[in-house]
């Protein structure tokens, strides 16, 4: 039988082993899950910008919003955008921060409007996705994490 100080070591183990597997687990699922629906949702290619010209720019302000597709997904134009996706995880004081950004100059423009232009959310549209399909995975790989550091 092991005595009680060797216990505590082995529990220390432990807890210092799921902190760094629950810190991976995390920048996996969230870096593989979020990039994917991002890249998804600013990918629509149905519609070329001679088209949406032709369709009289149906995310100009004077247009309703979803007038054509949900205004939250994007049309692919040059690819710039899709390449701009950078994403970060980091760990303050024990807490996991996951955070998607685009550097592509015209992001701004897209992500607030313009004075001619709506606002293209694609950031609430990944909230909600993110909900329904990212966090699921996420619990699952923890408590499949969880119980590996116990066995």
């Amino acid at each position: 039988m092991a005595r009680p100080s060797e216990i505590s070591v082995r529990i220390r183990a432990a807890q210092k082993q799921v902190r760094l597997n629950f810190e991976r687990a995390v920048r996996e699922t969230f870096a593989e899950g979020v990039m994917k629906l991002a890249l998804r949702d600013a990918d629509l290619s149905d519609h070329t910008l001679a088209d949406l010209a032709e369709l009289d720019h149906p995310y100009s302000r004077r247009h309703p919003e979803n007038s054509l597709h949900d205004d939250r997904k994007i049309h692919r134009q040059s690819g710039t955008l899709q390449t701009e996706f950078r994403d970060t995880t980091t760990n303050v004081g024990g807490r996991i921060f996951y955070t998607l950004r685009n550097a592509a100059h015209y992001w701004p423009f897209l992500r607030d409007g313009t004075k001619t232009a709506r606002p293209r959310r694609l950031g609430a549209l990944l909230d909600e996705q993110i909900k329904t399909e990212v966090w699921p995975k996420m619990i699952a790989r923890l408590r499949a994490e969880f119980r590996a550091a116990f066995r």
